[in-house]
């Protein structure tokens, strides 16, 4: 089954269900290295519980899922699918979804224990069921675990978020419909899903009410195959909200050049053979650049780019380019 979904966080993210329990909206887009993806929208609707309580009461949390693949070499199903709903405090509420995708309604387990009275108030909202670490496992997937959080607060319609894996880079872009007093974005990475790092940052459009968009290209060397990426806008004011995670995985390329930045000398190494004639140097405008070639054997080719001034510059090798920063 193929699906494709573009929306608005203000409104599909954020409506009553029940009365007035606020529904949280959780997505990913989990791609295998067998040329397929797995598409997971999930909908945390609900809270289980009593109308009264004294003395504290459990919960559960109804869901609702809609999992589905794309791509080529479409598998029966996957391995393992499901996770745990975190509420705040509480991480023990198990999910289970099917293996095979489709769509459907659940309750989740653990009933969570809440030493607080609050049962004819509480809402998802409220306890901060707003993320949910899912696992999964497949052909082409290994075993992992992702965080998916709930962007509910964002002050912009935030449509679009992708993050498409290069040769040496990750491609992230992004599209709002509107946005209402948006400073900035920074873009955050992480290859964990839990500690984050701010790799760039890009001027909002302040309050606009029609489409813009972002991109930002990543060319930070990873330690880790799999990646993710979030956005943290921030108001004037300061006040600020994530979006949901994107994951992606990157393959470990055949070619490198390193060191890089650079003062001068740059090597370029394959796992094949490697050889001076198919390399270019363009500078930021698209023009060849000479370089001095300093060594060459069957898997390396060392360059000497000192005589270029300090800014960007684009090695191409074959159909692969790689961007360099000469210091």
């Amino acid at each position: 089954m193929t699906k494709k979904i573009i929306f608005s966080l203000l409104s599909a993210l954020v409506f009553l269900v029940n009365s007035a329990q606020a529904q949280c909206t959780l997505e990913a887009v989990i791609p295998s290295t067998d040329g397929y993806n797995v598409h997971v929208e999930m909908r945390l609707e609900q809270l289980i519980k009593p109308s009264a309580c004294p003395n504290g009461y459990n919960f559960n949390i109804r869901y609702s899922y809609d999992i589905w693949f794309s791509g080529s070499n479409i598998p029966s199903g996957l391995w393992t699918l499901q996770g745990n709903i975190i509420c705040g405090q509480y991480n023990d509420n198990f999910l289970d979804l099917p293996n095979s995708g489709g769509s459907g309604t659940n309750v989740s387990g653990g009933n969570s224990w809440r030493d607080i009275a609050d049962c004819e108030t509480a809402t998802v909202s409220s306890l901060l069921c707003n993320r949910v670490d899912l696992t999964i496992q497949g052909p082409g997937i290994s075993y992992r675990t992702i965080p998916l959080e709930c962007a509910i607060s964002l002050p912009i319609e935030l449509v679009d978020f992708d993050a498409a894996p290069g040769t040496d880079h990750v491609a992230l872009s992004w599209r709002t419909a509107t946005e209402s007093n948006n400073s900035r974005f920074d873009i955050e990475k992480s290859t964990d899903g839990d500690n984050w790092t701010v790799i760039g940052t890009l001027e909002g459009a302040g309050t606009k009410n029609t489409p813009t968009n972002y991109s930002w290209i990543d060319y930070s060397r990873n330690t880790s195959s799999t990646i993710y990426y979030r956005l943290k806008q921030t108001d004037y004011d300061g006040q600020f909200s994530y979006s949901w995670i994107r994951s992606t995985t990157v393959a470990t390329p055949e070619f490198s050049v390193y060191p890089n930045p650079t003062n001068g000398m740059v090597s370029v190494s394959s796992e094949s053979s490697v050889s001076v004639d198919d390399i270019r140097v363009l500078d930021a405008h698209g023009r060849t650049i000479p370089v001095e070639l300093i060594s060459e054997s069957e898997n390396r080719v060392k360059l000497d780019l000192s005589t270029a001034q300090p800014g960007i510059y684009f090695l191409q090798y074959d159909t692969n380019t790689y961007k360099i920063i000469r210091e």
